[in-house]
């Protein structure tokens, strides 16, 4: 390093001091001779710099992971006793290179847990300490934001997300109604980039080994933001929300993001998770990780990127379509729907939420939808009283309709969507969309 740098590190290191004023009143000015400026861009480089000689476990059951001051040590045996044993002279070399490096660990404010998937195991207590005083025992850590615990099911991690993801649903809801408010697409990137943001922050750590109760969970949140999303009625498929909206199910975008890290990471050798794509398979697969799932159940199983493809794209690509494939037929169609036309991109929200229920019958205006509700109103057509008030009747079949069909142009049920600008025409000349969604 040059003299020029290490002159300037002084200077951007040293005489730096603080006080404070409250009410008028400054307190006694403070040196400061440790520590780095806090919301410095040069800080975590610094403090790494500073950290870079902290002592390797010698026992090789320990492994060691950091992440600016956050250190979290695990050590892997099958008697928690032992376990233990092995960690705690460890701690006590740790302690004594904090000391020398004027750093302080705060017992009180670090935590062990016992990991096991034995029951009669959940109540035991790891006894650790660092300078003699106990470290604390929790069956619920959280590390960089992720709450594990003691049978790593993730229940409280998916909880966490569950609340969070509720109340910033009230603040999708407000940007859109059944009669105004912001376009489908729009409302879409925000529910991708404010709501299901929060079940992706960190998955290919946790996902992996969820139960489908917890899936359904995240898929539950989902559904309930692309009904706002579309406008559609409480009973609307959730197979017909993905359609209008185009967004995989919530278990198909994780393992599609779980996927894509574990890729990344077996074709770099210098990846930090590099060494998961080769982690040795246990004798009893108990618990689903991240490597069984993403590396050897999905990525094995996908045809191989063809050259001069970006992997990540293929996985996508490739996940997409399988997703795709799990959909329903539409109810209305008997299959899978056609795309959408550009044009639709120019009505206004209200008669986007007509489409968007008219497509799958959930439509407050059709009396075959009201009869889902109440079993005593009697659902034939209004206009030929021959057969139940359909949208199929109303668009292909009604003989009340043939001459506003002829002149709209509108022949099967596929103009809902290939041709919607004039299905909208047709339908509100029909009558049918006399009154507000």
């Amino acid at each position: 390093m040059h003299n020029n740098t290490k002159r300037w590190l002084a200077s951007f290191l040293g005489g730096r001091v603080a006080h404070v004023t409250f009410a008028g009143q400054s307190s006694n000015i403070k040196n400061f001779t440790n520590g780095v400026p806090q919301g410095s861009v040069l800080s975590p480089t610094l403090f790494n710099l500073y950290m870079h000689d902290i002592p390797t476990p010698q026992a090789p059951q320990i492994h060691i992971a950091s992440h600016a001051d956050d250190i979290t040590l695990t050590c892997p045996h099958r008697n928690a006793d032992t376990a233990t044993l092995i960690l705690q002279p460890y701690l006590n070399t740790l302690n004594a290179w904090f000391t020398t490096n004027r750093l302080k660990i705060a017992p009180t404010k670090s935590t062990v847990t016992l990991l096991t998937n034995w029951n009669a195991e959940h109540r035991y207590t790891p006894h650790l300490t660092i300078n003699n005083t106990p470290i604390p025992h929790t069956h619920t850590p959280k590390i960089l934001g992720i709450t594990y615990n003691t049978s790593m099911t993730f229940k409280q991690r998916i909880t966490t997300i569950k609340n969070k993801c509720m109340q910033r649903l009230k603040a999708l809801r407000s940007l859109a109604s059944t009669t105004f408010g912001h376009n489908k697409e729009t409302t879409t990137t925000v529910y991708k980039q404010y709501i299901r943001s929060v079940m992706d922050y960190a998955s290919p750590a946790w996902a992996s080994n969820l139960t489908e109760t917890h899936h359904n969970t995240l898929q539950t949140i989902q559904n309930r933001a692309l009904k706002t999303i579309t406008g559609c009625t409480a009973t609307t498929p959730p197979d017909h929300l993905h359609y209008e909206t185009k967004v995989l199910k919530i278990k198909d975008h994780l393992d599609m993001r779980g996927t894509q890290t574990l890729a990344a990471a077996s074709t770099n050798p210098h990846h930090p998770l590099h060494y998961m794509a080769q982690h040795p398979h246990m004798p009893r697969t108990i618990k689903t990780t991240p490597s069984t799932r993403y590396h050897s159940q999905i990525l094995s199983s996908l045809t191989p990127c063809p050259p001069q493809t970006n992997l990540q794209k293929h996985i996508h690509t490739q996940i997409t379509h399988q997703s795709i494939q799990t959909l329903k037929n539409n109810t209305r169609l008997h299959a899978r729907p056609p795309d959408f036309h550009p044009s639709e991109s120019s009505l206004p929200r209200e008669d986007r939420v007509h489409l968007a229920r008219l497509r799958c019958g959930h439509h407050p205006a059709l009396l075959t939808y009201q009869k889902r509700l109440d079993r005593a109103i009697v659902d034939a057509c209004p206009g030929c009283n021959t057969a139940p008030h359909s949208i199929n009747h109303i668009i292909e079949d009604c003989n009340a309709h043939n001459h506003t069909r002829q002149q709209h142009n509108i022949h099967s049920l596929r103009a809902l969507w290939e041709s919607p600008v004039q299905a909208m025409t047709f339908l509100r000349s029909s009558g049918l969309l006399g009154q507000t969604a």
